[in-house]
């Protein structure tokens, strides 16, 4: 895949995960909403927030797209963009990329507006890696 296609793929699955996490989380804990709380538009998207999280929640695998999907989006673009940027060999791009992940998964054990901590992410970043390290 070239460059600039992976590239772009990366930041469209980067939108998709800002949009999917931003229709099933509470964004009002995140410092960068912190100061929306008083803005009309807000409001509407709090309401539409809720709307589509009634209707989804009634799909069998809501639980894996919450809690995982996003954070698999958010690694898997991270990934492509790495790749396209940076030439270096697989090796080192697989250890950089499990590095950033575990720094990315642990800061959550101490900063709780991150996110939260969770083994299988871990392990699915782990796989991502794999796959960039062998293709």
């Amino acid at each position: 895949m070239r460059s600039q296609n992976k590239i772009c793929a990366g930041l469209i699955l980067m939108i998709f995960a800002i949009i999917l996490y931003s229709a099933l989380h509470n964004v009002e804990n995140l410092y960068i909403f912190h100061n929306f709380g008083e803005n009309l538009f807000f409001g509407i998207y709090k309401n539409f927030q809720s709307h589509a999280i009634r209707i989804l929640k009634r799909l069998p695998f809501f639980s894996f797209v919450k809690n995982h999907l996003v954070d698999l989006l958010w690694f898997l673009s991270f990934s492509l963009i790495f790749s396209a940027i940076f030439s270096v060999a697989k090796k080192t791009r697989f250890a950089v990329l499990i590095l950033l992940a575990c720094l990315s998964e642990f800061s959550q054990l101490f900063y709780e507006n991150l996110g939260t901590f969770d083994i299988l992410d871990l392990l699915c970043y782990f796989s991502i890696a794999v796959v960039f390290l062998v293709v």
